[in-house]
Order: structure tokens, then C-alpha cells, then sequence
């Protein structure tokens, strides 16, 4: 019997995509010997996170300026008079 198929979501690709990064990456890792080159990358890898931070409220400002404009136009026009054309 055929297994039915399951067709992912883009977050479980993007899960997959990321779990095979990680596993090339810690294959790199390994080649890290002393603890100073561990330190190193623990602190980029700090700075990266604190950087995706920053950008992700930065697009969680964008998207609230983005609503606020776009309410404020679907209200104008809701709300704008309505003209006819006469004809002469």
C-alpha cells in the first residue's frame, strides 16, 4: 500500500532547511580545538542573536505602521463622498 503524501508547510521546510545547516555546522565545529576559539564563536553567536533581535522589532514596528496606514486609507475611502456623474 502507498503511504499518502504529506505536503509540508513552510515552516516545517524551514525547519529542515535550518536542521541541515546545524548539522554542517557542527561538523565544522569539531575542528574548534581550544577554548578560545570556542569563546569566539559563542560571542558572534551572541551578536547574532541580539542582532536578529533588533531587526525582528524593528519589522514588528514596520508591520504596526503598516496596519495603522492602511486602516487610515480603507477609512478614507469608506468615508469619502461619493460622486455621481449628471448627465447634461
Amino acid at each position: 500500500m502507498k503511504k499518502p503524501k504529506t505536503y509540508l508547510t513552510e515552516g516545517e521546510i524551514l525547519r529542515q532547511k535550518a536542521e541541515e545547516q546545524l548539522k554542517m555546522q557542527q561538523s565544522k565545529l569539531s575542528s574548534y580545538s581550544s577554548e578560545n576559539d570556542m569563546r569566539k564563536l559563542l560571542h558572534e553567536l551572541e551578536v547574532h542573536k541580539i542582532e536578529l533581535e533588533l531587526q525582528n522589532e524593528e519589522l514588528v514596528l514596520a508591520k504596526d505602521a503598516a496596519v495603522h496606514a492602511t486602516e487610515k486609507y480603507i477609512e478614507l475611502y469608506d468615508f469619502a463622498p461619493s460622486c455621481k456623474s449628471r448627465a447634461f
